[in-house]
């Protein structure tokens, strides 16, 4: 029988890993993840890594009503960084990414130089479609309580919302009818544009329309779904148009069980 070996993660990480020093100030970095449309930048002295900067602590910053401003990247990263050497299988890594709830996996060699970033996003895109196909269907895995938010909110009491609930977005309703969503991506783009949080009503920033999908309908289709449009979260509603709940890669991730990862990496 031909020898089967686990798949590393080298198959699947990021290699064109975008780097910032410390030195740099946060409003370049910003910009730059803006720019690049990138959920995180590392922040490194040479090839040695010593924190990571993502969307979501962005969030948590502007929440705060802090001035970006002339702040160094250094100050805000978060700092000390979790790597995984770059010798581990997927199913390995995959059983770090789901117990540390980190969704941004920084690749190291044995000297502990930067060999690449994983994100869920990596591990949903290696597999092929066939793979979702006995996850059932997405009220099974969907994540239940929504944080939703009228059009006339101001973006940073949005802000304020998904950093105290460390979620990634919210979803702007009118009724219980979705009609738009607001995202940490969403997020870097706008302390980009606008320096005014407080005043400016989220109607005029959110994302329209919102990408939906009906109670019933496959993890299967909503993966081909995400896959096609690169996206990271679909809006499930009823057959009334009404919201009832959201999938995302992470709650896709969580339903990939540890076993049925181990047995998808075996390959001959």
């Amino acid at each position: 029988m031909p020898t089967r070996e686990k798949t590393n993660i080298r198959q699947i990480i990021s290699y064109n890993v975008v780097t910032v020093t410390p030195e740099t100030p946060t409003t370049e970095a910003i910009s730059i993840m803006a720019k690049a449309r990138i959920s995180c930048v590392v922040v490194a002295e040479g090839k040695k890594p010593l924190g990571i900067f993502t969307e979501r602590d962005i969030v948590k910053e502007a929440s705060r009503d802090y001035s970006f401003g002339k702040r160094l990247i250094c100050e805000l990263m978060s700092s000390p960084l979790v790597t995984i050497p770059d010798d581990l299988s997927i199913c390995q890594a995959y059983d770090l990414m789901f117990t540390n709830r980190i969704r941004h996996q920084v690749i190291v060699d044995s000297d502990m130089n930067i060999v690449g970033v994983m994100t869920q996003s990596d591990l949903i895109n290696l597999l092929s479609l066939e793979y979702f196909a006995g996850l059932g269907k997405i009220e099974q895995l969907m994540t239940t309580g929504v944080v939703t938010v009228a059009a006339e909110i101001t973006i940073r009491d949005a802000l304020i919302s998904m950093a105290d609930k460390k979620i990634s977005c919210v979803v702007v309703t009118d009724g219980q009818v979705p009609v738009g969503i607001l995202t940490e991506r969403d997020i870097v783009r706008i302390v980009t544009d606008l320096a005014d949080l407080k005043n400016v009503p989220i109607r005029n920033v959110m994302s329209t329309p919102v990408q939906t999908m009906v109670l019933g309908t496959t993890v299967h289709e909503a993966v081909m779904i995400m896959k096609q449009q690169r996206m990271r979260r679909i809006v499930v509603v009823d057959q009334s148009g009404r919201i009832k709940g959201i999938i995302t890669q992470s709650d896709i991730v969580k339903g990939l069980e540890a076993k049925y990862i181990e047995s998808l990496f075996f390959l001959d």
